[in-house]
């Protein structure tokens, strides 16, 4: 969906920043897990069918944060600000060892 009403400096972003590469943002964060991995711990021990990982819990927080900050879920094109209807997450994991032939 298009969003029409923005700040001036929101709707000049796209004309700042034209290309992927020129708006990407890069941090780095360290947290402490210790509670989170007790509670993967306990809650794997109550669900031995189906487990999870600290990746599952990653992936939840990036989609609750796209549910709970809706304007963080935005993109450009054209020069446009549009809105997502949904939040919609993917990733791609290699299985194999890591080498070209994998």
């Amino acid at each position: 969906t298009l969003v029409e009403k923005l700040s001036a400096t929101r709707a000049i972003m796209p004309l700042l920043m034209q290309t992927r590469t020129e708006s990407a943002v890069y941090f780095e964060q360290e947290l402490d897990v210790t509670d989170t991995m007790k509670f993967i711990e306990q809650y794997n021990a109550q669900h031995p069918e189906q487990k999870i990982t600290l990746f599952h819990v990653y992936m939840w927080a990036v989609a609750a944060a796209f549910h709970e900050r809706p304007r963080m879920n935005r993109f450009v094109s054209g020069g446009r600000i549009y809105q997502r209807k949904g939040v919609f997450i993917s990733f791609a994991a290699k299985k194999k060892k890591m080498d070209d032939e994998a």
